[in-house]
């Protein structure tokens, strides 16, 4: 494990343990064997490495994939105004692998990422005081009833950082995706970490987004928002408009905030979260709502 910032750690150990499994090198069980070929009672070749020097060096390979993404993220200002706003608070997010991406992308639904997921380690807290518990998917209140603390939680990302699918090969040397479609790694990872920091809040309110269904949550709704102003600044065309959509749209600052009650929606990220609209409010990208409220006096 790796600690990227003071609350911000990278734990690998499940990918370097999925890797010694798939290489055929199985965890030392059993009493200690004189034959050099066993140690530990499990099989090993010469010139093999021993089971822990494996999954530890596997581990190292993904903390440090993870690692990179998050420093590409810090390139941007967008990207450090969300770190710094994670950095500030109390509660912590570990970043771990995602179990069997491969065969998330069989049985996902188009509105889930084939690399990603967050989680808070305690739902009552990460929600909003007095709020109903809902389903992160789609909404719908969680049975039985249960309402919201707001007291904040620590939070959890599965995350997956190779493209696991021939039709996602983002550009790793650089900000730019080689198409203007195609999602990037950085920006799955961003849209995850906002997540994670409106559980540390205890702000997290998963209900429908008035009148844009197809947003599915008002939590995918800011995520969305604030991924798309990165992505702007990062140089990519095209915005995702809502949770089912790849980034092919082009719209205005302006054109984005009379849809439905987006400027409204955006107000309560202001009251919500006010040093990060404030960090936000200042990022230079072709696409961002948020400069053009400031810009307004909105």
């Amino acid at each position: 494990m790796i600690r990227f910032r003071n609350n911000i750690s990278i734990n690998g150990e499940a990918f370097g343990r999925a890797r010694a499994m798939a290489a055929g090198i199985f965890e030392p069980s059993g009493p200690p064997s004189s034959n050099p070929l066993f140690r530990g009672g499990a099989p090993q070749l010469p010139g093999q490495e021993d089971y822990e020097t494996f999954v530890e060096r596997n581990a190292a390979i993904y903390e440090n994939r993870v690692r990179d993404l998050l420093v590409r993220i810090q390139t941007r200002q967008a990207g450090r105004a969300v770190m710094s706003s994670i950095g500030q608070q109390a509660r912590r997010v570990t970043i771990v692998p995602l179990p069997q991406p491969r065969q998330r992308i069989a049985t996902r639904r188009t509105t889930d990422s084939p690399n990603s997921y967050a989680t808070p380690l305690d739902l009552e807290a990460a929600t909003q005081k007095s709020r109903l518990l809902r389903d992160a998917r789609d909404g719908e209140v969680l049975k039985p009833w249960r309402r919201g603390t707001g007291e904040g939680s620590d939070g959890e990302i599965e995350f997956h950082p190779w493209p696991v699918t021939p039709d996602v090969l983002p550009d790793q040397s650089s900000c730019r995706s080689q198409t203007p479609f195609e999602g990037s790694l950085d920006e799955d990872l961003l849209h995850e970490l906002l997540h994670v920091l409106r559980y540390m809040l205890g702000v997290r309110n998963a209900r429908k987004v008035p009148f844009q269904p197809l947003y599915d949550t008002m939590e995918e709704f800011f995520a969305i928002v604030i991924t798309n102003i990165y992505r702007s600044e990062c140089g990519r065309e095209g915005i995702r408009q809502h949770h089912h959509e790849a980034p092919a749209s082009c719209i205005t600052d302006e054109g984005f905030l009379k849809v439905g009650l987006n400027r409204e929606h955006l107000r309560k990220l202001r009251r919500q979260q006010p040093d990060l609209f404030a960090d936000l409010h200042a990022v230079k990208a072709p696409f961002n709502p948020i400069r053009q409220m400031w810009v307004a006096g909105q």
